[in-house]
């Protein structure tokens, strides 16, 4: 699995779980420290380069991933 594939996992997810948790502030979801990783993990192979590419190709699975991901990275 990419790092792309295993952050829209994450994503759907954290999603979900917010939903579940009326949308608590990012640091609470159990997913946050596994997707922050994946950001500096990304950042470390391609820089923010790397994380701006991940964002789009993960919102386009779901619009609203981009926004919660601009929290999470």
């Amino acid at each position: 699995m990419t790092l792309v594939e295993r952050l829209a996992a994450e994503m759907a997810e954290a999603y979900k779980w917010g939903g579940k948790h009326r949308w608590p502030m990012v640091e609470k979801y159990p997913q946050y420290d596994v997707i922050r990783e994946i950001g500096t993990a990304l950042y470390s192979i391609g820089g923010e380069a790397a994380m701006r590419e991940a964002v789009y190709s993960v919102a386009e699975k779901k619009s609203e991933y981009a926004s919660m991901l601009g929290f999470m990275f």
